[in-house]
C-alpha cells in the first residue's frame, strides 16, 4: 500500500452531521454575506460557539514524530451541519499519508513560476482534502531577514515582491479546490530557535514595505484564514497583538476570514487574545476553553459577543467553500501521491534548480566515467521534519537519478569519509561530481536541540570544503551540487571547481531533475530567491537565541549594496545553456500604468525560459530608498535563435513609499528609474519614467 489512511473514529472521516435545513439552505445561499452567517450562529449556544474557535488534539499530538499521522481538528456543531476545521500541512506537501513530496517552498521561490505554483496548490489541496482536512498550512510567507533562519526553506524569498506573487499563486490553487488556505506565519517570523519569546523591533515604514505586503497580497488573492505567529512584535505577542491582527489585518487590509493560533504556545491569554482578533486556538484548549471564556465574560473582560463574532467568522468561511454541505464528496484517496503529482514534483525541481557556475564542463560531453562523491548523493534529502514532513510513496536520490538518466556513463561511487580514496577515485575518472551541502536535521523547525534549528554560520562543513579542494586539484574537471534549504557561504573554493549547482530540498523526484540538467535533456532555468554570500561576515548580524531584535528596511541585496559588498551569487541569479541578449526596453505611461516592451534574443542553441526582472532604482522620489528594489518579473519562454518582444505592465501605486507621518502609502511627481536583467547585479536595460 503506497497510502497510509488513518480510521479512527476520532478523525471524523465519515462524519455526516444531521444539518437544520432551514437555515443551512439561507446559509447556502448567500456567500460572504455576514448576516447569513450570523443568524446561524446566534442559533448556537455560548459553549457550541466555543467549540468552534477552540482545537481538540492533545498536546502528544504536535510531537513531531506523530506529527502526521492525523489532522487537528475544531469542534464542529452537528446538529446545524456545521463541520470542524480539520487543519493539517505543510509548506512542500501535504503531512498526512504517502503524500507527493515537492521541492521545498523555497527551492519553488527559485522557479519565479507563479503558474507552475498554483498548480502545485491544486495538488496539494486535493491531497489534503482526500484525506479529510479542509484547511492546509502550505503558505508560508516569511521574509527570509537572514539566511541562517532555520526555517527559510519553508518560504519562498528574501523579497516580498516575490513572496507576494508566489504566495498569491499558492492561496489561489488551494482554494481553487475548496479548501482553506492558511496564511502563516504572522507576522515578522524570521528566528526559529527564540520564536517563543523574541520580541521584534520595527517601525512602520519597515513593516509595511518589507514584512507585510506579501500578506497583503494573499488577502487580495481571496485568502480564507491566517496563522498568528509565536514571536512578539513591538512588544506584544502575534497571537494577542491588535495592531497586526485588527488595525492592519482587518481594518486596513481588508480580511474577512479567521486567524487561527501558531500551536502550542500560539495563544498566551483568554480575552485579550479574542479582543485583539485571534479566532481560533490550536491545537487544543487552554485558554480558550469553556471555563476560561465564561470566567472571562463573567468578570467583564470579554463580551459574548466577541465569541460569537469569532465562530461567525469561522462558519463564514466554511460556507464560502461549501463545507456546510455534508453530501460534498472527497476525490479518491488515490489522488494522494499518484503519477500526475509526481510529474508535477519533477517538473518544479526541473524549474527550480539554479546552475550557479559552469566553465564549460556542463552538459556533460563526451564523458565515460564519472566518480559520485559524498554521502548525500544517496540519501533521501527532503528537508525538515517537523510540521514540514512528507513521506511519499518513494524519493529518486540524485545516485538513483543518474543511474536511470546517464545510462552511458560508467558511475563509481565513494562516500568520502575517507578523503584520500575519493580523490584517488576521481584521479581514476573523467569527471567528477561531489554532493554537498545539508540535510533536514541541519535545520529547520527546531526541536529542543534534538534537530532543526537555526544555523549561525552558513559555510560549509570543513571536511565537505577539504573533499572539494583535493578533488578539484587532482580532477579539474570536477562540479558540485549543493543540497539545502537555504544559502551557503560559497568562500575562495568555489573558484577551484568547473561547475556548480543549487539542488535545494528538490523533493521525491529531485535526482531525476539533476541528471537530466546534467546531461543537458534540461535547460536550466532557476534564478536565486536570495543571494549566497562569500562569508557569513557578509550579513547583518544573526542571533538565534535572541531576545529582542530590530527589523529595518536591509537585509539580502538591499543590505550587500548599501554596504558595497559584493555577494559570491546575486539575487536572481542563475546560468543556462543558451544566451539570452537584453536588447531594448520602452515604456509609455496611461491611466496610472507604465507599460513596458522588452526585446529579449535567445542567440544560443537551447531552447531557454528566462526570467526577466525589473528593479526601481534607489533614486526615486520620496524617503530613503533602498539602490535596487525588484517591481515586476516575469518568466518568457525563448526558443534558441528567436527574439522575443515581451509586453509587462506595472501600476505606478507600486512605486510607492510608505510615509511613516502620515501612515500611508506616497507616490511622489517625479523621475522614477526602472532598471532591467536576469538579476539585482546584471541589469543591462534602463528605462525613465516621468511621474505626474
Amino acid at each position: 500500500m503506497l497510502h497510509e489512511v488513518n480510521t479512527k473514529k476520532d478523525l471524523n472521516d465519515h462524519w455526516r452531521p444531521k444539518p437544520k435545513k432551514k437555515l443551512l439552505k439561507k446559509v447556502s445561499q448567500n456567500l460572504f454575506i455576514d448576516s447569513s452567517t450570523r443568524e446561524l450562529v446566534n442559533e448556537l449556544t455560548l459553549d457550541e460557539c466555543i467549540g468552534l474557535i477552540s482545537g481538540r488534539r492533545g498536546l502528544h499530538s504536535a510531537i513531531p514524530w506523530i506529527y502526521r499521522f492525523a489532522d487537528y481538528p475544531t469542534r464542529g456543531v452537528a446538529r446545524f451541519g456545521i463541520p470542524p476545521i480539520r487543519f493539517t500541512d505543510g509548506p512542500k506537501g501535504v503531512n498526512l499519508g504517502r503524500a507527493t513530496c515537492f521541492p521545498v517552498a523555497l527551492a519553488r521561490g527559485a522557479s519565479w513560476d507563479a503558474d507552475l505554483e498554483y498548480k502545485i496548490g491544486v495538488a496539494m489541496a486535493k491531497e489534503a482534502v482526500a484525506q479529510g482536512a479542509n484547511a492546509l498550512g502550505s503558505t508560508c510567507l516569511n521574509i527570509i531577514r537572514h539566511p541562517g533562519w532555520g526555517r527559510s526553506q519553508e518560504t519562498y524569498s528574501a523579497d516580498s515582491k516575490l513572496l507576494s506573487t508566489m504566495g498569491a499563486a499558492l492561496v489561489t490553487g488551494i482554494q481553487s479546490q475548496r479548501v482553506i488556505a492558511v496564511v502563516k506565519h504572522y507576522a515578522c517570523n524570521s528566528i526559529e530557535n527564540s520564536r517563543f519569546k523574541v520580541n521584534v523591533i520595527i517601525d512602520e515604514r519597515a513593516l509595511h514595505e518589507v514584512y507585510l505586503p506579501h500578506f497583503k497580497a494573499c488577502v487580495d488573492a481571496g485568502a480564507a484564514a491566517f496563522m498568528s505567529a509565536y514571536n512578539r512584535v513591538n512588544g506584544e505577542y502575534c497571537g494577542e497583538n491588535k495592531v497586526l491582527l485588527n488595525d492592519i489585518l482587518r481594518e486596513r487590509f481588508g480580511f474577512k476570514g479567521f486567524v487561527m493560533s501558531d500551536f502550542l504556545l500560539g495563544t498566551r491569554s483568554t480575552a485579550k487574545a479574542l479582543n485583539a482578533g485571534l479566532d481560533i486556538e490550536m491545537p487544543q484548549t487552554w485558554y480558550f476553553s469553556r471555563r476560561s471564556i465564561r470566567k472571562a465574560i463573567k468578570c467583564g473582560e470579554l463580551e459574548e459577543s466577541t465569541v460569537r463574532r469569532a465562530a461567525n467568522r469561522v462558519i463564514l468561511q466554511l460556507n464560502r467553500f461549501g463545507l456546510l454541505d455534508s453530501n460534498q464528496k472527497r476525490p479518491p484517496i488515490s489522488i494522494v501521491g499518484y503519477k500526475a503529482h509526481q510529474q508535477l514534483a519533477l517538473e518544479s525541481a526541473r524549474r527550480s534548480i539554479v546552475l550557479l557556475k559552469n566553465d564549460g564542463m556542463l552538459p556533460f560531453k563526451g564523458i565515460r566515467s564519472l566518480a559520485v562523491i559524498g554521502q548525500l548523493a544517496k540519501h533521501s534529502n527532503l528537508g525538515s521534519e517537523g510540521s514540514t514532513s512528507v513521506k511519499p510513496p518513494f524519493t529518486i536520490t540524485l545516485w538513483k537519478g543518474l543511474h536511470q538518466h546517464l545510462r552511458n556513463i560508467k558511475l563509481h561511487f565513494d562516500s568520502g569519509r575517507n578523503p584520500h580514496r575519493a580523490v584517488a577515485l576521481a584521479g581514476r575518472c573523467d569527471a567528477a561530481l561531489i554532493a554537498a551541502g545539508l540535510k533536514g536535521s541541519d535545520e529547520g523547525e527546531y526541536f529542543l536541540a534534538l534537530a532543526g534549528g537555526d544555523r549561525r554560520r552558513l559555510e560549509l562543513p570543513d571536511r565537505q570544503i577539504q573533499i572539494i579542494e583535493a578533488v578539484a586539484n587532482k580532477n579539474p574537471n570536477t562540479g558540485v551540487v549543493l543540497f539545502g534549504g537555504s544559502a551557503i557561504a560559497c568562500g575562495e573554493w568555489r573558484n577551484k571547481i568547473s561547475a556548480m549547482m543549487m539542488a535545494w530540498y528538490p523533493g521525491m523526484m529531485g535526482g531525476l531533475a539533476i541528471a537530466e540538467i546534467l546531461a543537458g535533456t534540461i535547460n536550466p532555468s532557476g534564478r536565486l530567491p536570495l543571494s549566497f554570500p562569500v562569508r557569513t561576515e557578509d550579513l547583518p548580524l544573526f542571533e538565534p537565541e535572541a531576545d529582542k531584535v530590530t527589523y529595518d528596511l536591509w537585509h539580502d541585496y538591499r543590505w550587500l549594496d548599501r554596504q558595497c559588498i559584493l555577494p559570491a551569487y546575486s539575487f536572481g541569479h542563475g546560468l543556462g545553456y543558451s544566451k539570452i541578449v537584453y536588447q531594448n526596453i520602452a515604456t509609455s505611461v496611461k491611466a496610472g500604468d507604465i507599460h513596458l516592451q522588452i526585446s529579449v534574443k535567445n542567440t544560443g542553441q537551447y531552447d531557454a525560459s528566462e526570467v526577466i526582472q525589473i528593479y526601481l532604482a534607489g533614486d526615486a522620489p520620496g524617503g530613503e530608498r533602498v539602490s535596487k528594489e525588484l517591481k515586476l518579473f516575469c518568466r518568457e519562454n525563448i526558443p534558441a535563435g528567436t527574439e522575443r518582444s515581451i509586453e509587462l505592465t506595472l501600476p505606478s501605486a507600486n512605486l510607492a513609499w510608505f510615509n511613516p507621518e502620515l501612515g500611508d502609502w506616497v507616490l511622489e511627481p517625479g523621475r522614477y528609474r526602472l532598471l532591467c536583467g536576469p538579476g539585482v547585479t546584471c541589469l543591462p536595460l534602463e528605462a525613465n519614467v516621468i511621474l505626474s
